[in-house]
């Protein structure tokens, strides 16, 4: 009998300390910006003694010492609760704000974090907000402002789940998820970041972890690109807006110089791309949408305007790349699509208007399908008038291409294989032609075993 009393206590003091409730202010937090010893020790103790409890952080400024080192939070699982406008504020802005090891089914609401004075020298890796070993940590309503690396970080973390996250002048990333498995963000709002907006990366040195889902992501002003899937598979970006950035506003690719492994089995579709690979300092390639050295990648439903360079481009040797329903506008320079080098092309129910060079280029791609593809007014500075242009390839598939060229506008499609490429063989089919000034469409054929057919 008193074996089991004693047991019903443990119990119920185990239960107590799960569902504990405390305020930092009860620790000797102080919510109006002053005493750092006191408020980080604060914070310490409430971390260290509620681990599955759930922690409150009252409306104010709560400044934290982080000059040896951002706050490390261990193995914390219980709910962390910032009220009102509850913000913290770090005093170092060198190092790393606040660092989550360990722990599952972390829940925290509300965070807002800055730092004292902003910094100007990026300084990786010392992410704001960084969370390490993680499992089933839930973040919502975040703010993060002036990080001197990226501002959010999750890295060898289990089904990591973003919502409603801000992040602003970030001196790196905006949002980074690195190696983690199933990591989720929605409502992401990024602005002034120093490198990408939103990045999933899977290194090769670090583990294995795969998947990830983004949804209705807003980008603005990256001093990189605006979305970068580099190594990560299993892939999905559904809904985005992308505009001003100095490097391509979406890259798929294997990062070979970082290390990453191979991407695969990646979707990004319904967003929008404005002015990609225009804010300066120009880095990188200035393309709308980039791929390299993926395994397979779709881009579905997506208008691209007034990229740097050309709207659609990229290179996979042994990748695959489906495109559908994209639409290139006005690009400064360069060409509509264009495919070097890559295994497989699909592209159905797309345009180009009003492109510098070619509206469509195929350049050493093994196998090229074009199913509805509609130029209008490519060739705006180049001399060839090439509207849609296929050269070295193996075999060739094409229906219902439509060209449209006002006078002076590249009419021009054809096939061409080079020495030393093996005969390009296929047919193009449908080809529609309209003329709105003196020009008509002309074809340029020396492929003896691809026709074309109006």
């Amino acid at each position: 009998m008193l074996f089991y009393v004693a047991f019903l206590m443990l119990a119920f003091a185990e239960a107590c300390s799960a569902q504990a409730v405390v305020s930092v202010i009860s620790l000797g937090a102080h919510s109006d910006g002053t005493n750092s010893t006191a408020t980080t020790t604060a914070f310490q103790t409430a971390f260290a003694n509620y681990p599955e409890g759930k922690i409150i952080i009252p409306p104010g400024a709560y400044l934290i010492d982080n000059s040896t080192g951002p706050l490390t939070i261990n193995n914390f699982s219980g709910t962390l609760l910032f009220q009102g406008a509850a913000q913290l504020v770090f005093t170092n802005n060198r190092n790393g704000g606040m660092l989550f090891v360990g722990g599952s089914g972390a829940v925290i609401t509300g965070l807002k974090a800055t730092y004292a004075r902003p910094p100007s020298i990026r300084n990786s890796p010392n992410e704001e907000i960084k969370f390490s070993g993680t499992a089933n940590t839930v973040l919502t309503d975040t703010v993060v402002q002036n990080s001197p690396a990226a501002g959010i970080l999750f890295y060898d973390s289990v089904n990591p789940i973003v919502k409603n996250a801000t992040v602003i002048n970030s001196l790196a990333d905006g949002l980074n998820f690195s190696n983690c498995q199933n990591a989720q963000v929605t409502n992401l709002l990024t602005k002034n970041t120093g490198d990408d907006g939103l990045a999933f990366v899977n290194y090769t040195r670090y583990p294995d972890l795969i998947g990830g889902l983004a949804q209705n992501i807003v980008i603005t002003n990256s001093k990189a690109r605006g979305i970068a899937v580099a190594g990560q598979s299993n892939v999905t970006v559904n809904g985005f807006q992308i505009q001003n950035t100095s490097s391509s506003g979406v890259l798929v690719a294997q990062d070979a110089f970082n290390g990453t492994r191979i991407p695969g089995n990646v979707l990004i579709e319904n967003g929008t791309i404005d002015d990609a690979g225009t804010l300066l300092p120009l880095v990188g390639n200035q393309y709308g949408i980039e791929f390299n050295a993926q395994e397979s990648v779709t881009f579905a439903n997506i208008k691209v305007l007034g990229s740097g360079n050309n709207g659609l481009s990229g290179t996979s040797r042994s990748g695959s790349v489906t495109v559908d329903n994209v639409t290139v506008d006005f690009p400064l320079h360069g060409i509509g699509f264009l495919f070097y080098q890559t295994q497989k092309v699909q592209v159905t129910s797309s345009s180009s208007n009003k492109t510098p060079s070619y509206g469509f280029l195929s350049l050493q791609s093994s196998q090229v399908i074009v199913g509805g593809l509609t130029v209008t007014n490519a060739g705006v500075t180049d001399p060839l008038k090439r509207a849609v242009w296929f050269e070295d390839a193996q075999t060739i598939s094409g229906s219902s291409i439509s060209i449209v060229s006002d006078a002076g506008m590249a009419n021009v499609i054809g096939c061409y294989t080079g020495p030393g490429y093996p005969a390009t063989s296929g047919a193009v089919r449908t080809l529609i032609s309209v003329d709105s000034g003196s020009e008509k469409l002309s074809i340029q054929n020396s492929c003896s075993n691809v026709t074309f057919n109006q």
